[in-house]
């Protein structure tokens, strides 16, 4: 039998340990509060450890997953750092003082999309996150009031008034360009 290294306390760490343990698979739970990953290990039972977060997971096999709020509906702008550098060159050109622009390289990304798109070049899953646990440790914590807010906005007035197009690749092109993952 294989050594399992689950990253997270939640749940889905619980159901997936707990099936691995039932099965031979020896189990490591590694997780931020070490007081849930001990609490998770007591549950699961059955010769079940816990590793120290941050160290290299033990496991022949390591499961974790990229989560998203709620049903991950709200919307987060994007823009490629080259895009935004030339706003802020026409900005400094041809706005007037004080004003404010939408560097957006179009009206934003659903945060489940973002997180499907990540876990695709990690070959992790996507999960939902319920509102109810986001706070929990393990999870979102206190950047819960980052994650779920939903930004939407327009570049239409920025566009028109300074001439200002995107043209580079957009997120998710840009995320699979090879930049920050390999490329596949």
């Amino acid at each position: 039998m294989s050594t399992i290294s689950i990253i997270g306390s939640g749940s889905m760490a619980a159901a997936i340990g707990g099936l691995a343990a039932k099965a031979g698979h020896t189990v490591e739970v590694m997780t931020r509060d070490a007081a849930k990953a001990r609490a998770l290990v007591k549950q699961i039972g059955a010769g079940a450890t816990t590793g120290t977060f941050g160290a290299a997971p033990a496991g022949d096999n390591v499961i974790l997953a990229v989560p998203y709020p709620g049903d991950g509906a709200n919307v987060w702008p994007a823009v490629h750092a080259r895009d935004l550098a030339s706003l802020f060159c026409l900005a400094l050109e041809k706005g007037p003082a004080g004003k404010y622009w939408h560097g957006i390289e179009g009206e934003g990304y659903r945060f489940r999309e973002i997180a499907e798109a990540i876990g695709s070049r990690l070959g992790l899953p996507a999960v939902s996150i319920p509102v109810d646990a986001l706070m929990l440790p393990g999870y979102f914590g206190f950047f819960t009031n980052l994650v779920t807010l939903d930004l939407r906005a327009s570049n239409a007035i920025t566009r028109q008034a300074l001439g200002w197009k995107p043209v580079q690749p957009g997120l998710f092109d840009d995320l699979g360009n090879g930049h920050y993952f390999p490329a596949r």
